[in-house]
């Protein structure tokens, strides 16, 4: 009879303890849980110390998070989609005159769960570099489910031609996405530009109609640097399709990279059917054996053709400088 007492004695002793602390919890807005819980393995466990008990132990807040809601909506964090509409401005097909400036607004609408402060930024992803900025950061705070417009100055390529460059979205940490259903697609901005002395009403825009260019740039090598001539990748080696290096004999060579070739075709600019046309190789053009002003035809590793024209040799330092231009459509 003793021992049924004791024992009744002391769960109510435990009970009136239990909920004497589950007030003191409740009224410090906590969640705990016992000690003695097991954590399943799908689960993220976070302890911070809340204070300390009656008896000088810290008193635990344990919460449970599943682990696989964690990762989703760490990948929903940065998501945006097509605003209603997405070109403000520039409409694709647009007709330019070489060297025209014009303004590219997209009206971009935040499908994720973060909001992007005035460090995120609009990036130039690939394509044609018709802009002297290729970081636009935004000019105001976009909350979820919010739009926003960004603009981006541009100036239309001297050549003609039909060019389309492509942006997506920075955030402060360095990562870039864009708009579809996981963020990967970027958006765009595509004109068409067109000889002056060429009558306007004579222009209709079909993508058949002029070889579409999707990637230009002019850069100057030194030895041991490269250039990505299609942009798709992200600048690593690996991305390379042209470099400038020394043969064993000290000579300056611009050497196609990664399964990319290229063939000299002269001092008169190619057109795509003949770029597309010719035999191209793997063997590296060496500058001691051309003059400034000379074309080469290429196929780059993911299998765009283009042309890049030698503007400049130093063959003291070593330095190159090519302009190039990628067609958009793979042989």
């Amino acid at each position: 009879m003793r021992f049924s007492r004791a024992v009744v004695s002391l769960v109510i002793f435990c009970g009136l303890t239990a909920c004497a602390s589950a007030v003191s919890r409740e009224q410090a807005g906590e969640v705990s849980a016992l000690s003695t819980l097991t954590v399943p393995s799908a689960f993220t466990v976070e302890t911070q110390t809340t204070g300390e008990a009656a008896q000088g132990d810290a008193v635990q807040s344990t919460v449970l998070l599943p682990t696989a809601q964690l990762a989703e909506d760490a990948e929903e964090c940065h998501l945006a989609s097509a605003g209603i509409p997405l070109d403000i401005t520039i409409p694709d097909g647009t007709v330019m005159k070489p060297g025209e400036p014009f303004t590219k607004i997209w009206r971009l609408a935040n499908k994720g769960s973060c909001a992007w402060s005035q460090a995120y930024a609009v990036v130039w992803f690939s394509g044609a570099q018709m802009s002297r900025q290729q970081v636009q950061y935004l000019g105001a705070e976009v909350l979820p489910h919010e739009m926003i417009d960004v603009g981006v100055d541009m100036i239309a390529p001297s050549k003609p031609g039909i060019y389309q460059s492509n942006w997506k979205l920075r955030s402060p940490d360095g990562d870039e996405f864009g708009i579809g259903p996981k963020g990967e697609a970027p958006f765009w901005v595509r004109i068409q530009v067109v000889d002056p002395r060429t009558p306007s009403a004579a222009f209709v825009f079909s993508p058949s109609a002029t070889p579409l260019v999707y990637s230009t740039g002019k850069p100057t090598l030194s030895v041991n640097d490269f250039v990505d001539l299609d942009g798709i990748g992200q600048g690593g080696f690996k991305e390379a399709d042209l470099s400038l290096r020394l043969s064993g004999e000290g000579s300056p060579q611009l050497v196609p990279e990664n399964g990319a070739r290229l063939i000299v075709v002269g001092n008169s600019l190619p057109e795509e059917r003949t770029c597309r046309g010719l035999p191209l190789y793997n063997q590296p053009v060496d500058l001691r054996e051309v003059e400034s002003g000379v074309f080469l035809c290429y196929r780059t590793q993911v299998g765009l053709p283009g042309y890049a024209r030698i503007t400049y040799i130093n063959l003291t330092e070593p330095m190159v400088t090519v302009e190039y231009l990628t067609w958009a459509k793979p042989n």
